[in-house]
C-alpha cells in the first residue's frame, strides 16, 4: 500500500524507469543512476521511491543490506615495466559512492625487486603487504576486512632492479 498522498506505482519514476527490464537484467549501474535521480527530502512520494528501490534492488540482488552485491566481483592486474627504478601504481579506486571489499592479491616480484601493496587517501599511505624477489614472501594481512572507496584507495609500489612486476587484486562491492 502506498503512502498517502503518494503518487500511484504507475507514475512511479523507478518503475517507469526500469519497466523494460527483468529482475535479471537490472544492475547496479541501474540502480546508481536511479538513486541520483530521486531527491533527498522525501516530500512528493520520494519516500514510496525509496522502498521501490530498496524491493527491486533485494529482488534483483543488486542491492544488499548485509553483504557483498552479487555480481560485482572484479579482479585488477597492474604491472610494472619500468625495467628499473620505484613508482607507485594505482591498483583499484572505485567510483564515488561506491565501497568495495578487498579479497585478497597475488604479487611478482623478480631480480631483486620488491613491492608494497598499500591504502592511499591522496596524502597518508598504510602498508598492507610486500612481496621481494631476495626473500620476504608476500604476507597477506591477517586482520579484519579491507574496504576501498573513492576516498581510500589501493595502489601498489613497486622498487624495481631488473624485468617486470605484476599484482592481480581481487574487490567486490559492498555498497
Amino acid at each position: 500500500m502506498p503512502l498517502p498522498f503518494a503518487p500511484k506505482p504507475d507514475t512511479s519514476r523507478v518503475y517507469d524507469s526500469l519497466k523494460d527490464k527483468l529482475l535479471t537484467e537490472i544492475t547496479a549501474v541501474n540502480f546508481d543512476s536511479l538513486k541520483g535521480s530521486v531527491y533527498a527530502q522525501g516530500v512528493d512520494g520520494a519516500e514510496d521511491e525509496y522502498r521501490r528501490l530498496l524491493l527491486l534492488g533485494l529482488a534483483a540482488d543488486q542491492v544488499s543490506v548485509a553483504g557483498p552485491l552479487a555480481g560485482t566481483a572484479t579482479i585488477q592486474f597492474v604491472e610494472t615495466d619500468t625495467g628499473s627504478g620505484s613508482e607507485t601504481v594505482k591498483v583499484f579506486r572505485p567510483q564515488p559512492g561506491e565501497v568495495h571489499q578487498f579479497m585478497g592479491a597475488v604479487m611478482n616480484t623478480f631480480n631483486g625487486s620488491y613491492a608494497e601493496l598499500e591504502l592511499y587517501d591522496g596524502v597518508n599511505y598504510c602498508e598492507l603487504g610486500q612481496e621481494s624477489s631476495a626473500g620476504t614472501p608476500w604476507s597477506p594481512p591477517t586482520f579484519g576486512p579491507i574496504y576501498v572507496s573513492y576516498d581510500v584507495w589501493m595502489t601498489v609500489k613497486w622498487a624495481v632492479m631488473s624485468g617486470d612486476c605484476d599484482l592481480a587484486a581481487a574487490f567486490i562491492r559492498v555498497r
